[in-house]
C-alpha cells in the first residue's frame, strides 16, 4: 500500500461526540472500501466496547504495546463485524501507561515507534484521542499526518479550539513537521435553535473553510448504537446522523 492516512480525532473536552465521530468515520471509510484501523486511545475504552470487541483477561490492549519494550501492535489488533475495518483495542489500564512511562526517554515516539512496519497495511488509521492524558495524546500526534476537531454546537468557548491549535502547532514545531490541523466539524446539532446557529457561525468567522459544511446532529439512533457493536451507519443506515457521518467523510476524504 503506497501511502496511508493517520488521522487524530481531537478535543479537550468531553462531551462533545469523539468517540462516536471517530468510530462512525472509521466505518464509512471502510463502508467506502478502505482497509480502516480504529486505534482507541481514550482509557475509557468507549470504541473497544462500542464495536463489540469482547476482551478476557489474556488478550493483548494498547496497554501491553505502549509498556512492554518489545510490544506488537498487531497482537492488540482485532477484526469487527465491519468488513475493512478493524480496531487497536484499550482497556482501563491505559491510564496507567502515563505514570509507567513518564520518565522514559523519547516517550513521545513510542506510539510511532510500535506502529512501525504495521501502519502502512491500512489505507486509513483513525485514532480516537482521549481529553486529558497528555502522554496518549501527543504520542498520538507525533504519528498523525492530520487533526480533526469536532465541536458540540451548544455555548462554544472558543478558546478551546484556540488552545488546540496551540497544542498541534507545537507538536508541528518540535516532533511532527507534517501535522495539520484538516478541520472542524459541528456535532449534537439543532440548527432550529438560535445557540446552535450561532456556535457554528462563531466558528466559520474564525476558521473559515476549515469548518466543514457538514453538521452532525442530536440524534437517538446514534446514540443507541454503541448498545448493538456496530456504528450508527450500520445499526441506523437512514437516520439523520448516520446520513450525516456519511456526508461528512465524503466531504473531508472524498471517498
Amino acid at each position: 500500500m503506497s501511502y496511508t492516512r493517520i488521522v487524530a480525532i481531537l478535543s479537550l473536552k468531553g462531551g462533545v461526540g469523539k468517540t462516536t465521530s471517530a468510530v462512525n468515520i472509521a466505518c464509512c471509510l471502510a463502508q467506502a472500501g478502505k482497509k480502516t484501523l480504529l486505534v482507541d486511545l481514550d482509557p475509557y475504552t468507549g470504541a473497544t466496547s462500542h464495536l463489540g470487541i469482547k476482551l478476557d483477561p489474556a488478550s493483548r490492549t494498547l496497554t501491553d504495546v505502549l509498556c512492554n519494550p518489545n510490544g506488537d501492535i498487531s497482537e492488540a489488533i482485532y477484526t469487527t463485524a465491519t468488513a475493512n475495518l478493524y480496531v487497536a483495542a484499550s482497556d482501563e489500564s491505559l491510564a496507567s501507561c502515563e505514570s509507567e512511562l513518564n520518565a522514559e526517554i523519547g516517550k513521545e515516539n513510542i506510539l510511532f515507534e510500535r506502529f512501525a512496519g504495521h501502519a502502512s497495511d491500512y489505507d486509513f488509521v483513525i485514532m480516537d484521542l482521549p481529553p486529558i492524558s497528555p502522554f496518549l495524546m501527543v504520542n498520538a500526534l507525533r504519528m498523525s499526518q492530520d487533526v480533526l476537531v469536532p465541536f458540540k454546537t451548544a455555548y462554544l468557548d472558543l478558546r478551546v479550539a484556540e488552545d488546540i491549535n496551540e497544542l498541534v502547532e507545537k507538536v508541528r514545531r518540535r516532533l511532527n513537521p507534517d501535522i495539520r490541523i484538516l478541520g472542524y466539524f459541528g456535532t449534537m446539532s439543532n440548527l432550529r435553535t438560535r445557540e446552535s446557529r450561532l456556535s457554528v457561525e462563531d466558528m466559520r468567522r474564525r476558521y473559515g473553510e476549515k469548518v466543514f459544511k457538514t453538521v452532525i446532529p442530536a440524534c437517538t439512533r446514534v446514540a443507541e448504537a454503541p448498545r448493538s457493536g456496530v456504528s450508527a451507519t450500520e445499526y441506523a443506515r437512514s437516520s439523520t446522523g448516520a446520513k450525516a457521518y456519511t456526508e461528512l467523510v465524503k466531504e473531508v476524504f472524498d471517498v
